[in-house]
This record gives structure tokens, C-alpha cells and sequence, in this order.
């Protein structure tokens, strides 16, 4: 975005300080031109920043439990909720991008897979490759050794279970 600002801010000069008036029709022709396609290439990485950032999850910790939330059609809406009842563990799932991963009791796995479709379903048993009636959070800022440790203390606090 710098290169096609200075780059318009180039040319916008350039036409400013050329002997020809900024009236006259060329200037106003050359500016006319070439700026949109210089500043458009310069706004789009702006606009796309901003909308992933609004579409970034959200991890609510708290008495109660673990709570995911997601924007979706431009609302925010709780995506998953683990009340620390149900979690027997936390624990990072090493691979080749680490995870967060939450080791449910096996109620709380099956009310977790009867939330999902068929398919959803499906790949939650799948899931268990990695360990018994696990089920993986999101990516959150920070990274998953931060959640873990994070995680891990409220259990700690709010079950008494090490």
C-alpha cells in the first residue's frame, strides 16, 4: 500500500510541477487515470485485513466454562460451550500445528457429537486418532501453549482436579 501511495504521490507531483497547467487536459487526463489504479491495489490488502479481523473467533473463559464464538453473516454467535464440569483435561495436541485440545467426559463428547450434522459427527470420531473423546478449540492469539497454560489454571481453580 506505501508503493501506491508514493507512487500516486509521485505522479500527482509530476503533473503539479510539470510547465503545463494542472487544467489543462492532459493533467487532468493522466490523473484521472491512472490514480483509481493506483490506489485500488493499495485499499484492497486494508478491506481484507479488517474483514478477517471482525470474522476472528473469540474464547470466553469463565466459572461456567469454555465458551467459542464466531461472527457469522456479520453476528456474533457462540460456536461451542464446554462447561468445566465436562472437561477432564486440557492438554496441547502436538503435530504439525499444535493445537489446543479439551479431553471431554464421555457424556460431554456425546452431547458435544449430537450437536453436529451427520458429517460433523463423523469427523469428531475421527477426532478420537488423537486421543479418547477429545475435541480441538480454534486457533487464539497468543498461540496453544498460552490457552493451555491459561486453560489449565482455570480448571485447576474452578474444578480442584490437577
Amino acid at each position: 500500500m506505501a508503493i501506491c501511495v508514493a507512487l500516486a504521490a509521485c505522479l500527482t507531483l509530476a503533473v503539479l510541477t510539470s510547465e503545463s497547467s494542472v487544467a489543462a487536459p492532459g493533467a487532468v487526463a493522466v490523473l484521472a487515470f491512472w490514480v483509481p489504479f493506483l490506489l485500488l491495489p493499495g485499499l484492497a490488502p486494508l478491506v481484507i485485513t479488517w474483514r478477517v479481523a471482525r470474522r476472528r473467533q473469540a474464547l470466553v473463559v469463565d466459572a461456567a466454562g469454555i465458551e467459542e464464538w464466531a461472527t457469522r453473516h456479520g453476528r456474533r454467535e457462540r460456536v461451542a460451550h464446554y462447561p468445566w464440569s465436562e472437561v477432564e483435561l486440557v492438554r496441547m495436541v502436538r503435530g504439525r500445528h499444535p493445537r489446543v485440545g479439551l479431553q471431554l467426559t464421555p457424556s460431554g463428547h456425546q452431547r458435544v457429537l449430537a450437536q453436529y450434522s451427520a458429517m460433523g459427527g463423523r469427523m469428531m470420531r475421527l477426532a478420537d486418532v488423537l486421543g479418547p473423546r477429545l475435541v480441538l478449540l480454534s486457533d487464539y492469539e497468543g498461540g496453544p501453549k498460552v490457552t493451555v497454560e491459561l486453560l489449565q489454571q482455570a480448571h485447576r481453580d474452578v474444578t480442584g482436579w490437577s
